[in-house]
C-alpha cells in the first residue's frame, strides 16, 4: 500500500537517498524544509517549517500516514555548551512541533519512525551490544540519544507504532566519515586515533535507507540497531587504502592530543562500540553489503 510520508531531514546526506527510495516505492513524500524548495517529482512536495517559531506550512500534514524524523544538527562540531543545546533542541523540539500539529489536527498516523544513534550505548564494554543492552552512555552522546528517543516515545498519543533506529557510522562516498578519511589516505597516510583498536560499527548508506523503508513497509515496532558489522579503526583504514590502491603509513594520533584539539568531541573517534544487527535480520531485513570490502568497492569503484 502506498503511503504519504512526512519526512524531516530530507535534504541531508541520508534524507536525499531516502527521499528517492520512497518515491521509487510509489510513496508520496512531504518534506519539511527551512527554505522554500521545489521538486521535479510529482510525488515529492516541500513545505516550510520554522522550529523556533513553532510553524509548519499549511498542507504539510494533509493526508500524511507516516512520519520519518531524521532532522538534527550535526554532532561533528565542537561541543560548546551552546552547541550542545542546539544539537538536542534540533532533534527534540522539531519532533515536539510535529506532535503538537498532529494533535491540533486530531490526526493519527500509522507510524512514527525516528533516527537515533549508537552513541546511546555505554562504549568500551568489550562485548557485542544488542538493543536490550542496559548500560546507557553517561556523557553527551547518551544524553542526546536518550532525549531524542524520549521525544519519539511521546508519539504514542498519535501513532499506531513507533520505531527507533540506532544508527552506527554511515559509509558513503559523498560525505560523512569516509569524506574525512579520504584525503590523508590518498596522500599515503592512515592516521589512527588512540590505540586504533577501537571498534566502529558501520553501515552502507543504501542499507540504512533500505532499513528505514523496510520498517515503514513491514509494520516494525520498537528499537533496532542500524549497523551491518564492526571492525577496528586500523582495519577500516587498511580496507579503504586497499580499495583505493594506496599504501598508507599508519600514523598515531594520541588520545591526549585529540582531547586537547577536540575537547569532549574526541569521543566520536575514540569510543569503541560493537553493535549487533541480529534483531532487524530476524525481522527479515538483509543488508545488501555485508563486508567492508564489498561496501567500499561499491562506493569507490
Amino acid at each position: 500500500m502506498h503511503k504519504t510520508v512526512l519526512l524531516t531531514g530530507g535534504t541531508g546526506l541520508v534524507g536525499r537517498q531516502l527521499q528517492n527510495a520512497l518515491v521509487e516505492g510509489g510513496h508520496q513524500v512531504h518534506i519539511l524544509s527551512r527554505s522554500r524548495r521545489t521538486s521535479n517529482s510529482a510525488l515529492v512536495h516541500f513545505f516550510q517549517w520554522d522550529v523556533a517559531a513553532g510553524t509548519i506550512e499549511d498542507g504539510a500534514l494533509k493526508g500524511v500516514t507516516d512520519v520519518i524524523h531524521l532532522a538534527g544538527a550535526s554532532i561533528a562540531e565542537r561541543w560548546t555548551s551552546s552547541y550542545k543545546k542546539t544539537v538536542i533542541d534540533s532533534r527534540v523540539e522539531s519532533a515536539q512541533l510535529i506532535l503538537k500539529h498532529l494533535k491540533a489536527n486530531d490526526q493519527r498516523v500509522e507510524s512514527y519512525i525516528s533516527a537515533s544513534a549508537s552513541g546511546i550505548y555505554q562504549p568500551n564494554t568489550g562485548g557485542v551490544i544488542y538493543e536490550d543492552f542496559g548500560l546507557i552512555d553517561k556523557g553527551f552522546l547518551g544524553e542526546v540519544c536518550t532525549k531524542w528517543e524520549a521525544a519519539a516515545d511521546e508519539f504514542d498519543a498519535v501513532a499506531d507504532r513507533i520505531v527507533k533506529h540506532r544508527i552506527g557510522i554511515v559509509l558513503d562516498s559523498q560525505g560523512g566519515a569516509l569524506a574525512k578519511m579520504l584525503p590523508p589516505i590518498k596522500f599515503g597516510l592512515a592516521p589512527y586515533f588512540g590505540s586504533g583498536n577501537q571498534y566502529y560499527s558501520w553501515i552502507h548508506i543504501q542499507d540504512l535507507v533500505n532499513q528505514f523503508v523496510f520498517s515503514l513497509e513491514n509494520e516494525l515496532e520498537g528499537v533496532y540497531n542500524a549497523v551491518t558489522a564492526y571492525l577496528t579503526q586500523k582495519e577500516l583504514n587498511q580496507a579503504l587504502a586497499g580499495v583505493l590502491g594506496k599504501k598508507a603509513l599508519a600514523l598515531p594520533a594520541p588520545k591526549f592530543a585529540l582531547q586537547l584539539a577536540m575537547g569532549e568531541m574526541h569521543r566520536i573517534l575514540t569510543d569503541s562500540l560493537q553493535l549487533s544487527n541480529q534483531k532487524i535480520k530476524e525481522k527479515g531485513f538483509q543488508p545488501g553489503f555485508n563486508t567492508i570490502e564489498e561496501t567500499l568497492i561499491n562506493l569507490f569503484e
